[in-house]
Formats: C-alpha cells, sequence, structure tokens
C-alpha cells in the first residue's frame, strides 16, 4: 500500500484512491492519475467537473510543486464526496 502524503491535496488524492479502491474501483500503478480520472468518469458521468478539479488541484500540487493550501478543503471534500456518488461493492 501507497503512504499517505504529507501535503493536504496530496493526502486528499490519496484518500479518495483509497476510497475508490475500497469500491472495487483500485488504481494500477501502470495507470496515470489522468487517465484513471477518465476511467472512474466514464462510470459515472456526473461527478466528471469533481473528478477533473480534484485532478487539477493535484496536478498542480504534485507536478509543480506548488503548494496550495487555499485549496486544502476544497480537495478533502472532492475526494469525500466523488466516492459517495458511486454505488457499495
Amino acid at each position: 500500500p501507497r503512504l499517505a502524503p504529507s501535503d493536504p491535496i496530496r493526502e486528499a488524492y490519496w484518500t479518495f484512491e483509497q476510497r475508490m479502491r475500497q469500491l472495487g474501483l483500485p488504481r494500477p500503478p501502470s495507470v496515470s492519475p489522468a487517465c484513471y480520472m477518465e476511467e472512474i468518469s466514464a462510470r459515472q458521468p456526473q461527478v466528471k467537473a469533481m473528478l477533473l478539479r480534484l485532478l487539477e488541484l493535484y496536478q498542480q500540487v504534485r507536478y509543480g510543486g506548488r503548494p496550495l493550501p487555499q485549496h486544502a478543503l476544497e480537495a478533502r471534500d472532492l475526494a469525500e464526496e466523488i466516492p459517495r456518488r458511486f454505488p457499495p461493492p
């Protein structure tokens, strides 16, 4: 299992992945976060905008190296809300 990161937005994304794994929708290590979000949005198109926003925040922090503390709460809320839109396993 992957360890939770220290940045709040990366942690929110990690939480999102853990919750999706619990729903039977894990992200394989060989699949990029962007491709994973596309796969997930194909299953529940109504969450696509939320997925894209979470991905945007994650990528800015992960690959852009920019901390975005002002968006930490938004990322956490998205990470909690998106999995609720999927049926339990």
